[in-house]
């Protein structure tokens, strides 16, 4: 419970000071290791289903867009070969506060059902 309020207060922090920062000099908040995400698979056919879990490496924000990234080694790939995804809606948890839905995605995922997704949300979405 502690490191949940202390990253809590960090966040908050580090929000506060990016509010009070002029636009041109506006640092970025990073956020590595954050928790579980859901990632594509691919159907036999290819086709986009759900693909497990994974863990999300790493999310980026500063004043133009929030990006997170999101890996996993056990996703599911029934199509016998590689596939990528994009251009589906994903979900991000903002570390400024609030959840934001964007079709900015990208995924991979290996024959082996390793794989990665990228999400990208721009401050006009």
């Amino acid at each position: 419970m502690r490191r949940v309020i202390s990253l809590a207060m960090g966040v908050a922090l580090a929000v506060t000071v990016f509010a009070a920062v002029p636009a041109s000099a506006q640092p970025a908040i990073v956020i590595h290791d954050q928790g579980m995400c859901g990632l594509p698979g691919a159907d036999a056919d290819g086709g986009l289903i759900f693909g497990g879990y994974g863990t999300v490496t790493h999310v980026v924000e500063n004043s133009n867009y929030t990006i997170m990234k999101c890996k996993s080694r056990d996703l599911v790939n029934e199509s016998g070969r590689a596939q990528t995804f994009s251009g589906y809606a994903c979900g991000v948890v903002l570390p400024s506060g609030g959840f934001a839905v964007t079709e900015d995605s990208h995924a991979t995922v290996s024959k082996s059902g390793r794989g990665t997704v990228t999400c990208k949300v721009s401050r006009t979405d």
